[in-house]
């Protein structure tokens, strides 16, 4: 009965692809043991992890630094970034709360300003960066608005609190969790063979499909480095991480301490002004991307180029997607619909 269950879960997600995206991994966790592993369609060893960049990388980071007490949510941001000169709390920022703008073509403003940008180091291209940031100022937001540009003014924070580039910081902590196939790729240049890498788009602006690449065009114009995108990494690793936060929030993590653990996957936002904790997206209702049935405890992330991690401490629930639905093109949004509907199922399975 297990193997026709399975064999019917498996059809079901084959079926749906077509249109949607060219493959994609599915795991899910029940009481930290794997419950499903498929995978579907076209699948590669590593994905370019986009956004999940944002969690396992910026917030992994803040959330060591919080049990170092090097960094505390609540202290004002310019605290950890002296020449953000507002009365903005860490916090804000962390939810997307802070009145920044969401999106801004910094790729585009660095290749006029420099037409052979390529040849920048990885600093100096920061420090064009910092010079866009300085200019911006927070506004009074009506609710939360999810920003890219958030997170580029925690880089600055990271940087300043661990006294090294982010990607540096990343290496040291990523060996302390484990990961073995998570990494920037620094200077646009991949760690193993292309082949190796689900592709992504082709892109408009670099006249190529990308495989291998960072899909966001501000991380690649900083040299593939950047505190939102910019890592690449297998199921394998995403899973290791994934489980390694359920260990903390149940004080048995060697990483993170339960205080921190339950403090960044908390609701800081109230539900008429977003869905967020420190960091990571809580379902919202009518319309999550982690389906029906997840509790309000749940929390997760998504990536642009159709990944996402999403756990639930009150089910004890984890689901993991690493997918290229922009291949060929981002204008193909349909993955938005499937995602949804692949946590349903997968759910469906596990508790049937």
């Amino acid at each position: 009965m297990a193997v026709s269950k399975i064999k019917t879960l498996e059809t079901k997600i084959n079926s749906a692809l077509q249109g949607v995206t060219p493959g994609l991994i599915v795991r899910a966790y029940v009481k930290g043991k794997l419950k499903i592993n498929i995978e579907a369609g076209e699948t590669y060893k590593y994905y370019d992890l986009a956004s999940l960049t944002k969690v396992v990388c910026s917030v992994s980071l803040l959330m060591q630094a919080f049990d170092q007490k090097k960094f505390e949510p609540s202290s004002l941001l310019n605290e950890y970034v002296p020449w953000f000169d507002y009365t903005t709390k860490a916090s804000e920022v962390l939810s997307h709360s802070a009145g920044l703008p969401w999106w801004i073509p910094f790729y585009q403003k660095l290749a006029e300003s420099f037409p052979n940008f390529e040849s920048l180091t990885l600093e100096e291209r920061g420090f064009f960066l910092e010079r866009e940031l300085r200019e911006m100022a927070p506004t009074k937001p009506e609710r939360a608005v999810y920003s890219d540009v958030d997170f580029f003014f925690l880089k600055s924070a990271l940087q300043n609190i661990y006294q090294t580039p982010i990607h540096h910081s990343f290496n040291s902590f990523k060996e302390r969790l484990g990961l073995k196939h998570t990494q920037f790729h620094v200077n646009n240049i991949s760690a193993y063979k292309k082949s190796d890498y689900a592709p992504t788009e082709n892109c408009p602006w670099r006249k190529k499909i990308l495989q291998g690449e960072v899909h966001d065009e501000n991380t690649w114009s900083l040299g593939g480095v950047s505190s939102h995108a910019g890592l690449f990494g297998s199921i394998e690793d995403l899973a290791t991480w994934s489980l390694e936060l359920r260990k903390a929030l149940r004080g048995q993590s060697r990483v993170w301490s339960q205080k921190a653990a339950k403090l960044f996957t908390t609701r800081v936002t109230p539900k008429s002004f977003g869905d967020w904790s420190l960091g990571f997206m809580l379902p919202s209702e009518g319309g999550s991307s982690s389906g029906r049935y997840l509790s309000s405890h749940a929390f997760g992330h998504t990536g642009f180029t159709g990944t996402s991690v999403w756990c639930d401490p009150k089910k004890d629930f984890i689901m993991l997607i690493l997918s290229n639905r922009v291949h060929p093109t981002r204008k193909n949004e349909a993955f938005k619909l499937l995602r949804p509907q692949l946590h349903d199922w997968c759910y469906e399975y596990c508790w049937s």
